[in-house]
């Protein structure tokens, strides 16, 4: 058992729930999150690694960034190295220049050799669509630790986003050992590699091949069906295409019920309903979803990726590409080369709007 008056025990342990909330949205994660941060606070506020740890909750639980970078700049005061969370809280505050110059002295000047910290600047760099720098510090990753096998992901990402060159992102995921039975997270890629590259049997064999169930990062949320849904809607198979909607539908109706704040599951619910023909349900939800993230970095570009989805899917065109121009004017996912390849925004190919957006962001 823990003693009840020693500190740092439950300031570790905060650490760590509420990192694994943050990537699962596990309401018993929560629970022990709030329970050890709690304690920690009760015992000792003003103690510096207490507050690293209210930091953390108020970063990733409560996604409360004015206040998780006040106590993190307390926690550096106080003589703990918080230089790598208050770039993050940074991020999340939406200055990203000043988060990338942060994590980037990190790497090159006060921690060298955290392979850790060269990952996230190479994430930060990625979504600020600075794919040299990206590059660069992903490398930096992978030679301080060659089985980082969420370093060579993003690699494959990289790769995909910068230049489209999907069969070299491919090899990169397969060069991981076990891929096809690693996280869902690189399934995941695997299948929207073959869904670039029109190769939809090998997707719906790879999703047949997965245990998995529920496919989710910490900015999406999509059940299987949902997955299935697509692949069939890309062959024009709607019948199939439907039914697997409906079935996406029912689940994530359920799990919106539980988590009701959740903007991931409004925007997987909006895809799912307009793959029914509920129109004004599909743009509710998307619209929902980007409200619900727009206090949040990591969550708001791709739910406004999602509402674009959404629009594409009940022909509304010209709002889908507003929904772009907002996407790609700020940090986030989509690129030109993704644009250009990814099947979803084939009905925009020869909208002027679209063509002239390309080529702005080209």
């Amino acid at each position: 058992t823990l003693d009840p008056t020693f500190v740092l025990p439950y300031t570790r342990l905060g650490h760590i729930h509420c990192q694994r909330y943050f990537n699962t949205r596990s309401e018993q994660r929560l629970a022990l999150c709030e329970n050890a941060v709690n304690r920690a606070v009760s015992i000792d506020p003003d103690h510096p690694e207490v507050r690293l740890a209210h930091g953390k909750y108020l970063l990733w639980v409560q996604r409360d960034h004015e206040q998780a970078l006040s106590e993190f700049e307390r926690a550096q005061q106080g003589g703990v190295d918080a230089k790598y969370f208050i770039a993050l809280a940074e991020w999340g505050r939406g200055n990203p220049e000043r988060a990338v110059t942060i994590l980037s002295e990190l790497c090159d000047t006060y921690d060298p050799r955290n392979g850790g910290v060269c990952r996230s600047a190479c994430t930060l760099y990625l979504r600020l669509r600075d794919y040299s720098e990206a590059d660069r510090y992903c490398d930096r990753n992978i030679a301080l630790l060659p089985n980082d096998i969420d370093a060579l992901a993003v690699k494959a990402e990289i790769v995909v986003r910068r230049s489209g060159d999907i069969e070299e992102a491919r090899r990169l995921l397969h060069s991981i050992p076990g891929v096809i039975n690693s996280s869902s997270g690189r399934i995941l890629q695997l299948v929207f590699l073959d869904l670039l590259d029109s190769r939809y049997n090998e997707a719906l064999n790879m999703l047949a091949s997965s245990s998995a169930t529920l496919y989710q990062s910490i900015t999406s949320y999509e059940p299987k069906p949902l997955l299935y849904a697509k692949v069939y809607a890309l062959m024009d198979s709607m019948q199939m295409a439907r039914a697997c909607y409906d079935s996406a539908s029912a689940v994530l109706e359920a799990d919106l019920a539980k988590w009701p704040e959740d903007g991931r599951i409004h925007s997987a619910l909006g895809i799912a309903y307009a793959g029914v023909g509920r129109r004004d349900d599909a743009v509710r939800h998307g619209k929902r979803a980007v409200k619900l993230s727009m206090a949040s970095r990591y969550l708001g570009p791709r739910t406004v990726a999602a509402l674009a989805e959404i629009y594409v899917m009940v022909n509304e065109h010209d709002a889908a590409i507003d929904q772009l121009e907002k996407h790609l004017s700020a940090p986030g996912e989509l690129s030109v080369s993704l644009l250009r390849l990814d099947p979803t925004w084939d009905p925009l190919r020869d909208h002027p709007r679209f063509q002239a957006l390309l080529a702005k962001y080209e």
